[in-house]
């Protein structure tokens, strides 16, 4: 159930960030912040796709091995592979960064600052 939320959020963060570049130059600071964060409805929103994908995944690939014991844990079953690539991905682009302005648009109403990761 939750991978499917995670995909659903995420599906719907594609939307908005398309509807953002199509409008190009014509794209607010407004709008671009609203695309990053959750709108006031917590919907749609580029950071909480990927705090809820990464939570998600990581507690997925944990229970991979929860479920399949110390064996699939070998290099030759390629298993680790996926923590591995998932874990790299939360930590290229912190989630805790996400979480943090996430947190920061609720409750101050603020929008992110640009940076690489926003």
């Amino acid at each position: 159930m939750e991978i499917q939320a995670a995909i659903a959020l995420a599906d719907q963060a594609a939307l908005k960030v398309q509807a953002a570049w199509e409008k190009d130059a014509e794209l607010t600071h407004q709008e671009r912040g609203e695309v990053a964060m959750p709108a006031a409805s917590f919907a749609n929103a580029v950071s909480a796709a990927k705090a809820l994908a990464s939570r998600v995944g990581i507690d997925i690939t944990n229970r991979v091995f929860e479920v399949t014991g110390t064996r699939a844990t070998a290099t030759k079953y390629g298993f680790d592979r996926y923590w591995r690539d998932l874990r790299t991905f939360t930590l290229h682009d912190p989630v805790d960064y996400k979480l943090r302005a996430i947190g920061d648009w609720v409750l101050n109403d603020q929008l992110p600052v640009i940076t690489q990761y926003s």
